[in-house]
C-alpha cells in the first residue's frame, strides 16, 4: 500500500504546486492578513518573535494539548507530533495501570504460597546445612512478610514469633512514613559495601498514587527491589536456596522463562524495558538447579556450564555451589541495586547484593552515571545529554557551548540497543523527530527555532516515559483565522507518524499478550469510584461558576454514569427522570455509582461488558489509524497533492479524536481535567541532599507561519513542555502542580526561552 502511495506521489510531483514558492505581488495582501490575525492573539514581544522566526510558543493556560485544536474556522490547525505523542503516553499509562493491577494479584499469590514453599525447602535441606536454616527462615519471613502485609495479609499469617513480627512492623512504619535512610536492625552483619536503605523511595509516585491498592503494590515492589541479600553470606544464600528448592518442587519449572511465568517475576515489564540492572531471585534459582540453561541476555554473558562440568553434585549440600554461583552472578550483574545507599555510590560494590525483584537499567542510567561521576564540574545530569542520544543536533550544539566535548565523544560511541522492547522502539520513534523530515518540507522545519522546539518535545516525551516506568527503573546516584478554506496542516515528518503507528501496533499486540483488555471487577470498582467523585466535583463547580463548560462536564459525567447503570440493569425510573442541572440529582447519581462499585469490589457482581479495559483496545487501534492517516496527509502536503474529504476531517476534528482516545466522552473534552503535569525523579546527590526531577507541565500554544503555495498561513497547535527541577525531597504530581501554580513557579531550561 505504501509503495503505491509513493509511486502516486512521484507521478503527481510534476504538476504539484510547491508549498514554499516565493509569493507573487497579487498575493501580497493575503500575506499581510496573518499579521492582522496574529496581533490580537499575543503580546508585541511574541508577535515580533513570530515575525522573526516564523513560530512562537505561548503559555495560554491550556489544560490539555488536545484543547488547542478547537475552532479551525478561525485559525487553521497545525497538527504537531506532540499531540499524538501525548495520546500515546496517556494510553501507555492506562495500559500499565491495568498490567500492574494484574501483577499485584500475581505477586500476592506468590507471597501467599511462600510460607509453605520455603518450609518445604527446609525439610529437604542437607544435614550439613541445618544449622543455617533458622536464621535463613527468619530473613525470608521478614522480607517476604513485609511485602505480603503491604498487599493485605495479616502479619500473624506469616509468623507467630514476636521478634519477627516486631521487625516486620518496624519496616512497615519506615515504608509508610518514607522519610528516612537507615539500616534495618535485622541486618546484623557489618558490610563495607552497604550503609543504609533509602526509605524515601517508598513514597508512591506517578499513577501508582491514584488508588490505595496501587500505592500498596508500589511499596511492596519497591521493598522487594530494596531488601538486600548477599549470596556470599551462608545464611542469605541458604534463605534463597530454601525458597528456590520449595518453588522447584511446587511449580516444577524447567527453564528461566517457565520460572518467571510461575513465580515472582512481574509480567510485561521485561517486554517494556528490557535490561535488568541487578541480580534477582529468578537468576539465582535458575543457576542453582540449571546453570547450563540460564539465558545469556546480560551485558557481559558468561558461557555457563552444567553442574557436572563444574564438578558439583546437586544431590549433596548446596553450600559448595555458593562461591561459583556468586562469581557467575557478579560477572553478569556488576552493580548492586541502587535502592541501597553506599558510602561512595560512584564506586561499584565489592560484592553482589541480590533482590527478589530487579530494577531495570535504561539508557539514561548509563549516561548520567558517566556524565556526573566522570566530570567534576557537573553535579547533576542535563537533559540535553538524552536529546543528543536521540539525535538532536541542537542539543549537541548546546553541549558544545558548555565545552562538553569529551561527553559528546562518549555519547557518540554509545552502542545502539538491539532488542525490540517498547522502550527501544519508542527511542527510535523519538529520534525521527530530528531526522525524519522530508527534504521537501518547508524551510522553517530546518530552522534553529524548530530545532529548539523539537528538542523540548523529545525531552517531554522522555519525562513521560520515565514517569510511566518510575517503579521499575533505577534512579541514578552521585555523591486565529484566514483558513483559505483549509482546516490546517500536519507536521511534515511522515517517517515519525509511520514509526509511531508501528509502536502503537506493538503495544496493542503486547497488551493482548499481557491480558490487560480482560474486564476485571476490581478495576471497574476503582474506576467507578473515580467517576462518582468527578460527578460530585463537577456538580459543585457548576453550581459555583454557572458557566457553560462546567455544566457540559457535569452533563457528560452523568451521561457516562447512565450508560454504566444501564449495562448493570440498575437504571431506575427515578434516576432516569432526574435533571442534569440539579446538584442534588448529581449526588444521587454519584451514590448509585458508589453502590455499584461496592458490589463489584466485594465480588457480588461480575465485571460489566464494554468497560474501560475493552475501550483501551479500541483506543490503541484508533491512535494507530490516526498516525497512519497523518503520515499520508504529511506526504501529500509535502508534494502539494490535494487531500480527500476524510483527510480534511482528520485535521478538522483532531482535537476531539485525541480527546476520545484519552478517555474523554461526550462534551467532557471541552472542560478537561487539569492533570497534564507529570514528574519523575531521576538522580540523587547524597552529599548535597538534592534530588533531580524531570517533568512536564501544561502544554503551550504554538503559533506557526506555515508556507502554503508561497503564502504564510497563521496556524496553531499544541506543544508539550519540559522542566528540570532540583529539590531536597522527592516530589509527586500534586507537589509539582502546586509548584507550577505558586507565586514563583519553576523556570524552564534556558535553552528553551528564545522561542517561548
Amino acid at each position: 500500500m505504501l509503495c503505491r502511495i509513493y509511486c502516486f506521489l512521484i507521478i503527481s510531483a510534476n504538476v504539484a504546486i510547491g508549498l514554499s514558492q516565493p509569493p507573487t505581488e497579487e498575493n501580497a495582501a493575503l500575506i499581510a492578513q496573518w499579521e492582522d490575525k496574529a496581533k490580537p492573539l499575543m503580546s508585541e514581544t511574541a508577535f515580533n518573535e513570530l515575525k522573526q522566526n516564523g513560530m512562537v510558543l505561548i503559555d495560554s493556560g491550556t489544560k490539555q494539548i488536545f484543547a488547542e485544536y478547537r475552532g479551525w474556522e478561525r485559525i487553521p490547525f497545525f497538527v504537531t507530533s506532540d499531540s499524538v505523542l501525548h495520546s500515546f503516553h496517556i494510553l501507555l499509562e492506562e495500559t500499565l495501570v491495568r498490567l500492574e493491577r494484574q501483577n499485584a494479584s500475581y505477586l500476592k499469590k506468590f507471597l501467599d504460597d511462600s510460607i509453605a514453599t520455603f518450609e518445604a525447602g527446609a525439610h529437604t535441606a542437607h544435614p550439613d546445612e541445618l544449622h543455617h536454616i533458622p536464621d535463613a527462615r527468619t530473613k525470608l519471613k521478614i522480607i517476604l512478610g513485609v511485602a505480603s502485609v503491604l498487599l493485605g495479609e495479616p502479619i500473624d499469617s506469616w509468623t507467630e514469633d514476636k521478634d519477627t513480627q516486631k521487625h516486620i512492623s518496624t519496616e512497615l512504619a519506615k515504608i509508610e512514613s518514607a522519610q528516612e535512610t537507615s539500616k534495618p536492625t535485622w541486618i546484623t552483619q557489618p558490610r563495607q559495601d552497604f550503609d543504609e536503605i533509602d526509605y524515601k523511595r517508598f513514597n508512591p509516585s506517578g499513577f501508582y498514587n491514584t488508588t490505595h491498592s496501587l500505592r500498596r503494590y508500589f511499596q511492596a515492589v519497591k521493598w522487594l527491589q530494596s531488601a538486600p541479600l548477599w549470596p556470599d553470606e551462608d545464611e542469605d544464600y541458604m534463605a534463597l536456596v530454601l525458597l528456590a528448592k520449595g518453588l522447584q518442587s511446587t511449580y516444577q519449572y524447567q527453564s528461566i522463562e517457565d520460572l518467571s511465568n510461575k513465580t515472582i517475576a512481574l509480567r510485561g515489564i521485561g517486554d517494556l524495558l528490557g535490561r535488568k540492572s541487578s541480580a534477582d531471585f529468578d537468576a539465582l534459582a535458575e543457576l542453582i538447579f540449571n546453570p547450563h540453561r540460564l539465558r545469556p541476555d546480560f551485558d557481559n554473558p558468561d558461557p555457563f556450564r552444567s553442574p557436572s562440568e563444574l564438578g558439583i553434585s546437586t544431590n549433596g549440600p548446596l553450600l559448595p555451589l555458593r562461591p561459583r554461583i556468586t562469581e557467575l552472578l557478579s560477572n553478569n550483574f556488576p552493580l548492586s541495586s541502587r535502592s541501597i545507599i553506599r558510602s561512595n555510590p560512584a564506586e561499584p560494590p565489592r560484592s553482589l547484593s541480590l533482590t527478589f525483584i530487579p530494577e531495570y537499567r535504561l539508557i539514561d542510567s548509563d549516561i548520567f552515571f558517566h556524565s556526573t561521576n566522570q566530570n567534576d564540574s557537573q553535579l547533576f545530569p542535563d537533559g540535553l545529554e538524552m536529546a543528543t542520544i536521540f539525535g538532536s543536533q541542537f542539543a549537541r550544539s548546546q553541549l558544545k557551548k558548555k565545552n562538553q566535548h569529551k561527553l559528546i565523544e562518549w555519547l557518540d560511541k554509545y552502542p545502539n540497543l538491539g532488542d525490540r522492547t517498547i522502550y527501544v522502539q519508542w527511542q527510535q520513534t523519538i529520534s525521527l523527530l530530528a531526522t525524519g523530515f522530508s527534504e521537501k518540507a518547508p524551510d522553517i522545519f530546518r530552522s534553529e527555532a524548530w530545532q529548539r522546539k523539537t528538542c523540548e518535545t523529545m525531552l517531554a516525551s522522555w519525562a513521560h516515559m520515565r514517569y510511566s516506568a518510575s517503579l521499575h527503573t533505577e534512579t541514578s546516584w552521585g555523591a486565529a483565522g484566514g483558513g483559505h478554506g483549509l482546516p490546517g496542516f500536519v507536521e511534515p515528518n511522515p517517517r515519525f507518524f509511520h514509526t509511531l503507528a508501528n509502536l502503537c501496533a506493538s503495544m496493542l499486540d503486547l497488551s493482548e499478550k499481557w491480558g490487560v483488555f480482560i474486564p476485571d471487577s476490581l478495576d471497574q470498582a476503582e474506576e467507578l469510584k473515580i467517576l462518582s467523585n468527578k460527578i460530585r466535583e463537577s456538580s459543585t463547580r457548576a453550581s459555583i461558576t454557572d458557566d457553560r463548560e462546567s455544566k457540559n462536564a457535569l452533563t457528560s459525567n452523568i451521561t457516562i454514569a447512565e450508560e454504566i447503570l444501564l449495562k448493570a440493569n440498575l437504571m431506575t425510573d427515578k434516576l432516569r427522570n432526574l435533571s442534569y442541572s440539579d446538584a442534588e440529582s448529581a449526588v444521587t447519581f454519584a451514590h448509585a455509582i458508589d453502590q455499584l462499585a461496592a458490589e463489584l469490589g466485594s465480588g457480588h457482581r461480575s465485571a460489566l461488558g464494554d468497560t474501560r479495559s475493552e475501550q483501551l483496545r479500541d483506543h490503541w487501534r484508533s491512535l494507530e489509524r490516526i498516525c497512519r492517516n497523518l503520515q499520508v496527509i504529511a506526504i501529500k502536503q509535502i508534494h502539494g497533492i490535494a487531500l480527500e474529504e476524510h483527510e480534511y476531517s482528520t485535521i478538522k476534528y483532531i482535537g476531539n479524536k485525541l480527546a476520545r482516545i484519552e478517555f474523554y466522552k461526550q462534551e467532557s473534552w471541552l472542560d478537561p481535567n487539569d492533570d497534564a503535569p507529570r514528574i519523575a525523579d531521576i538522580y540523587s546527590d547524597i552529599a548535597l541532599n538534592k534530588r533531580m526531577h524531570i517533568a512536564t507541565g501544561r502544554p503551550l500554544t504554538l503559533y506557526i507561519l506555515y508556507p502554503n503555495r508561497g503564502i504564510p498561513v497563521l496556524c496553531k497547535g499544541g506543544v508539550m513542555t519540559y522542566y528540570e527541577v532540583k529539590t531536597e525531597r522527592r516530589l509527586d504530581d500534586n507537589d509539582w502542580k502546586n509548584k507550577l501554580d505558586s507565586k514563583n513557579p519553576p523556570g524552564r531550561p534556558a535553552w528553551t526561552l528564545p522561542v517561548f
